[in-house]
């Protein structure tokens, strides 16, 4: 049977180890006191509604779920919230909402319906489990996870995030989905508040892209901080072995860190051993913000990569760019190719250097209109090889067209460039070649300016070049006022 309290005042002074049991309680407008050292057990539901008050100096454990409804409706107090049912349970609050200390010992999941934050200590005793969907749970300053583990973490399948404080002390993250892949943050720079979640496929591109298969740890760790700026942060992230992906290698790995455009690669060390066929590498000196990964170079590279670029030059030109500073039983460079960044093939070959110490240049062109990925495949003389981290360059609409009207015209033309709302260079030159205007903008900002000075002209044949990021268009425009 529910108990129904309305419009009501409850005060609970029972000393432990007496307490109370309801079958399921909803508070209509009342008010529940659960003073220190008491106990209140609800062995079903949980409903705060109405302009209800709940509050809890003592011990409140429900083994159904909470929903608190209402603006008014308040929750408050610094006792011990605990959930303990033997099934999935869920919490829901339509406002704001903080609990003390929070335990989920009832071996299942307890699954947010609204975002949710701990001040005290959020306790996941007896293989408890937080699912946080797309509600983020946060720990305020000087709170705390315990007994957390491979039995007991944060589970984030969606878009929340566990969020707590860091500074100069470590602090772990006790995130998993499938399984436990906890993420220890350390911050030697301004103290702030940092949101981890996980997802149990690396992507070659973020925020979309396709999930890596050979060399990876399968797992992405997204870090968000509150402040931008100030960080300093030392990462250390855990994985199993179980999910470790194609011919990842152990003893040359290290975390990758997705830039905003590519990934920024580790430099390779043993990962660290820490028993059960768990592991963990460690990256220092963070300061951005956005997904880690765990990656291996298979084999090491036999050179040591000072730098790798690649970038359009034109509508059907890439090039490559790289430096090594030291080289050792280098035979050379296959250059590769992919359109999805996952099945590359060769498109050239650049020798290397053999044995060299100091700083080498390389360089080279491919004809490509089309987006897509590139990388070195370094080979040496023995047969063995090893990658380089992988550059993207955007593709070109070759379709696009430059417009010129009318023409022949006898005061006034417009530049269309379809699709096209960038900024540009315009150059005009007359038959002689002398330059008479070079101006940038956007396309209105250029006709206008363009106008002005066809005013000033004399009729006669002009030389139109514009210049955007992936192509020059050339025209000729005739000045005929007759």
């Amino acid at each position: 049977m529910h108990k129904l309290l309305q419009n009501a005042f409850l005060t609970l002074l029972i000393l432990l180890p007496n307490y109370l049991i309801a079958q399921g309680l909803i508070n209509n407008g009342g008010y529940i006191k659960v003073s220190g050292g008491a106990y209140l057990k609800v062995d079903g539901h949980l409903t705060n509604q109405a302009n209800a008050t709940i509050d809890n100096e003592g011990t409140l454990c429900i083994h159904g779920n909470f929903n608190q409804t209402g603006t008014s409706t308040t929750y408050t107090g610094n006792g011990s919230f605990c959930f303990s049912g033997a099934s999935n349970q869920t919490f829901y609050s339509a406002t704001t909402f903080s609990l003390y200390t929070l335990q989920v010992d009832n071996g299942q999941q307890l699954i947010l319906g609204s975002n949710l934050g701990v001040t005290n200590a959020l306790d996941l005793a007896n293989n408890g489990y937080v699912a946080l969907g797309n509600f983020d749970l946060t720990i305020a300053s000087g709170g705390s996870v315990t007994n957390y583990g491979t039995g007991g973490y944060v589970i984030t399948t969606g878009t929340g995030s566990l969020i707590q404080e860091v500074g100069s002390s470590a602090v772990v993250f006790p995130v998993g989905n499938a399984a436990y892949n906890p993420a220890t943050i350390t911050n030697a720079g301004t103290i702030d508040n940092f949101g981890v979640r996980l997802e149990d496929e690396l992507l070659n591109t973020y925020p979309s892209g396709t999930a890596l298969t050979d060399q990876v740890v399968t797992r992405a760790w997204h870090l968000t901080e509150a402040t931008t700026g100030g960080s300093d942060v030392t990462l250390a992230l855990q994985w199993n072995e179980s999910q470790e992906a194609g011919a990842f290698d152990r003893a040359q790995s290290g975390i990758a860190h997705w830039n905003g455009s590519s990934w920024d690669r580790p430099a390779y060390t043993v990962a660290t051993s820490l028993g059960s066929s768990n592991w963990s590498q460690t990256l220092t000196g963070i300061t951005s913000f956005s997904p880690f990964g765990v990656e291996s170079n298979a084999t090491g590279l036999p050179i040591e990569l000072l730098s790798f670029e690649a970038k359009r030059i034109n509508a059907q030109q890439i090039v490559l760019q790289w430096s090594t500073i030291t080289e050792t039983n280098n035979r050379g460079f296959d250059i590769e190719m992919s359109a999805d960044g996952q099945h590359y093939k060769k498109v050239g070959f650049v020798a290397g250097a053999g044995d060299h110490k100091g700083i080498l240049n390389y360089e080279y062109f491919v004809v490509n209109s089309q987006a897509a990925y590139y990388r070195l495949k370094q080979v040496d003389y023995d047969g063995q090889y090893a990658y380089s981290p992988i550059r993207y360059v955007e593709g070109v609409d070759l379709s696009l067209s430059l417009q010129v009207y009318p023409n022949p015209t006898q005061k006034k033309v417009i530049l269309s460039l379809e699709n096209y709302s960038k900024e540009a260079t315009l150059w005009v030159h007359d038959i002689q070649g002398k330059v008479l205007l070079k101006t940038k903008g956007s396309l209105p900002q250029l006709n206008e300016r363009l106008n002005t000075q066809l005013l000033q002209w004399a009729d006669g044949t002009y030389h139109l070049k514009l210049i955007t990021p992936q192509r020059i268009f050339m025209k000729q425009l005739v000045l005929n006022r007759k």
